[in-house]
């Protein structure tokens, strides 16, 4: 956010509390966020700006602000950090991660419960380098590449659909596939209380430990029970309850003396 401290403004970053290094996204989330604030603030002083539109003013000094970011512009700035996520994308969509090519751009994003569990951090960076490596010296590529097409067309018809079943299949063999790239020691018991709970599908995150359940909100399975369930199996767990929603950076101007926003359950897409 952009606080306005009677003169002198200065930019602050707020937000969800994510695990950093489990696969939740927060490095992209904090990449966000001050993307979002920067631009917020060239807005503020009268600096030309790039909207979703084109490049343009944001209205110069005074009152308060609100916009959103060009998600391709926000996406190449990551990239020029580390390579990055589609949280900066309203829609789903399926972009080049390093490259930041956008492929396809699926539609809404469907609105689900998830319960998420992490078993620590991972060096992204780290985990990056030994992956290519890997890749380049196994060429274990080209087989995932066919099991994981099998999963995008899933995906596709669950999404222009809306069948949320599709979507747990299409996630559920995607995690899967990930497995023979990085151990997952937390996949087998959530994917239990998956089945226990008749959830539609399990998901993991694609460089961290994040491995969660996906819950269709109009069924009455409650996200606090799987909870339960996944740290009655897991010792020391401790489950994070989400709920996916929209994309993209969206920025605003508050008083200095405004309430900071209530705590809400974290979006992650």
């Amino acid at each position: 956010m952009i606080v306005d401290g009677g003169g002198e403004t200065r930019v602050g970053l707020g937000g969800d509390d994510l695990r950093p290094g489990t696969g939740l996204g927060s490095s992209t989330a904090d990449l966000g966020a001050l993307i979002g604030a920067v631009h917020g603030l060239a807005g503020r002083v009268g600096v030309g700006v790039a909207g979703e539109h084109g490049v343009g003013s944001s209205g110069g000094c005074g009152g308060d602000l609100t916009g959103d970011v060009d998600p391709r512009r926000a996406t190449a700035w990551a990239l020029k950090v580390e390579p990055t996520n589609g949280t900066f994308f309203r829609d789903l969509t399926l972009f080049d991660h390093r490259g930041g090519d956008v492929a396809e751009s699926m539609g809404p994003v469907p609105v689900l419960d998830l319960v998420v569990v992490t078993d620590g951090p991972v060096d992204t960076l780290a985990f990056n380098r030994r992956l290519d490596r890997r890749v380049a010296k196994t060429g274990l590529a080209s087989g995932l590449l066919r099991r994981w097409t099998s999963s995008l067309g899933l995906l596709r018809h669950a999404v222009a659909s809306g069948d949320l079943e599709a979507l747990g299949r299409a996630s559920t063999l995607s995690a899967r596939c990930s497995v023979t790239l990085t151990p997952r020691p937390l996949l087998e018991p959530v994917e239990r209380v998956a089945g226990e709970m008749g959830a539609l599908g399990v998901m993991v995150g694609h460089s961290g430990t994040a491995t969660g359940i996906l819950l269709d909100p109009g069924r009455r399975t409650h996200p606090e029970d799987a909870a339960a369930r996944l740290q009655s199996l897991i010792p020391g767990s401790k489950p994070l309850l989400m709920r996916t929603g929209p994309g993209g950076i969206r920025w605003g101007t508050v008083s200095r003396d405004a309430p900071l926003p209530p705590y809400r359950l974290a979006h992650m897409v």
